[in-house]
């Protein structure tokens, strides 16, 4: 079960005019490479047929060549075996993805190719182009054929490595994005000192009693661990690493550590692991959910039927994951406001999760999709984890009037992205009304959804007629405080009434 950078690249697109999901433009997000790569590799002297080898022994290998593909793979290390070049000393040649790798055992496919390294320059180290059988990686070196720029790597004491974003991936050939994202990609060849700077942090990625776990797990080198909490998303960058630096929290570097939310929301934790200096030299970041389930507030009011347009977003190609299913599901109703529901537990009666249960949440509360259906002809998803993680993080869903209400008109967001709408009992989502996220995905990527979605609710829900009901009579608006109002302005919520019937509304 594999899933495709460059499906959500083109799939996620910022506003026109705006800015992007996580506070940048399209292009950022995903962080495209501008520059042009012109045909293939420039060979080196000798042709490989011509070349004979000789093992030197085994080199440690930090990864961050295919990072760009997936951030979890960033910084693993793992022991390869390593050939020089007889007619080209300097000129190394290794299988980093073969079987026994970190990469090759999360990906389920052992990749035999050989990894080319030329340190003839102590300077200018470059790696070859390598075609992995689901990604292509390049260094962006004139000698890969890269136009207008020029990021080498370098040697010293049998330790090679390379600046960060100084490699390119990709899955078509045509579109790279940058990869070695953190600098972290190095080769400790045979004789060299090695340093284990590794670190890894896991996360749980929503919590009960304001109580998340991290767990981290450090090498012998990394000094200290510190954690800092944002509230929503933050886009983690240097600047924001620098900051944890300096003044987060301290946690254990290894084993784990409960960290105590103020309140339910959502929050972005950054985790930095440093050295003796204080130098980051591994950085990590998590979008978590305190829950608040308010159980007292809500009651059942049925089953209803998913048709669900939220995970073929996500660029799965297993085929119940790629293309819709549609299965019942457990919805409630506020007690106080019969507009606004959610959806229980959703994809408990998937059928891809009913026989393959590990991919659901074992957490002690439920999870839930938040809908408000106030307005009819603008429904609002609130951004909801969802309590399945496929591997990238937990998946989230909300709809583009959720996301960008606070900055956007009405009108804005509904000509660029359609609305979700109710009528007759049934909330459709047509194609690209809704976000699907995962926590783990780099740049804090939205997916817009590319199929349809419907959700039937029951017929007990008291919402089905709310846009029929009291059609021929005249609205009457007043304020949240009760006070009649003869012109609302449009965009304001309002209590409306028409004839007996009453019901907040945002006005068209």
């Amino acid at each position: 079960m594999f899933k495709s950078l460059l499906y959500f690249a083109v799939a996620c697109t910022a506003m026109v005019g705006s800015q992007g999901a996580s506070g940048a433009t399209s292009d950022q997000v995903f962080h495209k490479i501008a520059s042009e790569k012109s045909g293939g590799m420039l060979k080196a002297p000798d042709a490989e047929d011509a070349e004979t080898w000789k093992a030197v022994g085994q080199a440690t290998w930090v990864e961050g060549p295919s990072d760009g593909y997936s951030a979890s793979f960033s910084g693993q290390r793992w022991v390869v075996d390593v050939e020089e070049s007889e007619s080209v000393p300097g000129r190394y040649r290794m299988v980093p993805y073969g079987e026994g790798s970190y990469v090759s055992d999360l990906l389920w496919i052992d990749c035999d190719e050989y990894f080319y390294v030329n340190t003839q320059d102590p300077e200018r180290v470059y790696c070859e182009d390598y075609s992995h059988l689901l990604f292509e990686v390049s260094q962006l070196v004139p000698e890969n054929g890269w136009q207008d720029v020029a990021i080498y790597g370098s040697i010293e004491d049998h330790v090679v490595s390379f600046p960060a974003k100084s490699f390119g991936v990709s899955e078509d050939g045509e579109t790279w994005v940058y990869s070695n994202v953190n600098g972290n990609f190095t080769i400790y060849l045979p004789g060299a000192n090695v340093v284990d700077y590794s670190f890894a942090a896991s996360v749980t990625p929503c919590g009960d009693n304001e109580e998340i776990v991290v767990g981290c797990t450090s090498g012998k080198d990394i000094a200290a661990v510190k954690i800092k909490a944002y509230e929503g998303t933050v886009t983690a960058n240097d600047k924001v690493y620098a900051e944890v630096a300096q003044s987060g929290e301290e946690i254990a570097a290894n084993g784990e550590t409960v960290w105590t939310a103020d309140e339910a929301g959502k929050y972005t934790l950054c985790v930095v692991a440093v050295d003796g200096e204080g130098v980051v030299r591994s950085s990590d970041y998590h979008v978590v959910f305190i829950q608040d389930d308010d159980a007292d507030n809500w009651e059942p009011i049925g089953s209803g039927t998913f048709t669900d347009p939220i995970l073929p977003a996500l660029g799965y190609d297993t085929a119940q994951l790629s293309e819709p299913q549609t299965f019942d599901v457990a919805v409630e109703r506020n007690k106080s406001d019969h507009n606004l529901l959610r959806v229980v537990d959703p994809y408990v009666n998937h059928p891809f999760f009913v026989r393959n249960k590990r991919f659901l949440s074992s957490h002690s509360h439920h999870h839930y999709i938040y809908i408000d259906a106030t307005d009819p002809d603008y429904v609002v998803v609130a951004e909801s984890p969802t309590g399945v993680d496929l591997g990238y993080g937990q998946v989230c869903v909300n709809s583009p009037a959720a996301w960008y209400g606070a900055e956007h008109s009405k009108d804005e967001i509904e000509k660029y992205y359609g609305a979700v709408k109710l009528s007759d009992g049934v909330i459709t989502f047509k194609a690209q009304t809704l976000f699907a996220s995962e926590t783990g995905e780099q740049h804090n990527a939205l997916f817009r959804t590319i199929c349809d979605g419907r959700l039937e609710l029951p017929s007990t829900s008291g919402i089905a007629d709310v846009a029929a009901e009291g059609d021929g009579e005249e609205a009457t608006y007043y304020n949240l405080q009760g006070v009649k109002v003869d012109n609302p302005e449009p965009g304001t919520l309002m209590i409306c009434r028409r004839g007996s019937h009453v019901t907040k509304v945002v006005v068209r």
